[in-house]
């Protein structure tokens, strides 16, 4: 399968100029019609791609600041079960060593010796 890419857009572009302007010259199996249509839907699909790509970025943005968000509620419970569990409450010794090995994970863990 060939691979349409802006390097040889230009090239399929001049193409189909030179069919249109010498249909002469255009072999009976090369339908002209066809390759203009197709062009101008080729440029519509690259229009929507873009717009899809901006919407991606700003999707992955707003997963960005949610993540974020619910992470520092979520460290300050761990942070408060902590603290608690220091100062003798079960219940919340009980949660803070759960969630533990779960929090202590990525640039937080430890290496092991």
């Amino acid at each position: 399968m060939f691979k349409l890419n802006t390097k040889r857009h230009e090239f399929v572009e001049k193409a189909v100029q030179y069919m249109r302007k010498n249909p002469n010259t255009v072999p009976s199996f090369v339908d002209v019609t066809v390759c203009n249509n197709y062009v101008h839907l080729y440029g519509q699909y690259n229009e929507l791609l873009e717009e899809l790509e901006q919407v991606k970025t700003k999707l992955e943005d707003a997963k960005l600041v949610i993540g974020n968000e619910i992470m520092k509620q979520t460290r300050a419970y761990f942070q408060n079960s902590k603290n608690a569990s220091e100062s003798g409450n079960e219940q919340l010794r009980k949660i803070y060593d759960e969630l533990k090995p779960h929090y202590a994970v990525g640039r937080n863990s430890k290496k092991a010796e």
